[in-house]
């Protein structure tokens, strides 16, 4: 999945990530995801291609979680977060990629998703371990947290260049 700059709002330590159950009451409550793993990476384009390794801008892909198994569970409504592993520093400047993968599952966890109608933003594979996928414009609807950066001027710059009367 792709989440792109204009959304994310700036550069960022990305330290867990959150995804919120449907509140239907759709799926089951608890899941199993056995041989889960969780990368993020960087990427030049607006939009995804076939070829998951192709998406990233080369040297950002980093696993950033992994779990044997992970299992979720939540009431509807509730999130869900996964604390990272290893924190990702988002520089802000490009999109973001999120690559889930895991080896079948146990339960259906069924979490928010929203629809960019005609933009591939996702990309769903048929096996964990296949190069390819198919393109699709539906996405997880998820929730980024961590230390924002801050710019290069301090808040005493600040002041100094506010003046005072």
């Amino acid at each position: 999945m792709i989440a792109l700059d204009s959304e994310i709002g700036g550069a960022m330590t990305i330290e867990n990530v959150s995804w919120q159950r449907v509140s239907s009451g759709t799926g089951d409550s608890t899941a199993t995801f056995p041989d889960f793993q969780l990368y993020m990476g960087l990427c030049g384009e607006d939009f995804l291609g076939t070829e998951f390794d192709q998406n990233y801008i080369p040297g950002t892909r980093t696993l950033v979680f992994e779990g044997d198994p992970l299992s979720v569970s939540g009431s509807p409504g509730e999130w869900y977060t996964i604390d990272l592993q290893t924190p990702f520093w988002y520089d802000g400047q490009h999109n973001l990629l999120i690559e889930l993968s895991w080896d079948g599952a146990v339960g259906s966890f069924h979490t928010y998703l929203w629809n960019s109608p005609g933009v591939p933003r996702s990309l769903k594979a048929p096996t964990p371990d296949g190069p390819t996928g198919f393109l699709s414009s539906l996405m997880s609807e998820l929730m980024l947290e961590g230390t924002a950066a801050l710019p290069s001027a301090t808040f005493g710059c600040i002041k100094v260049l506010l003046g005072s009367d």
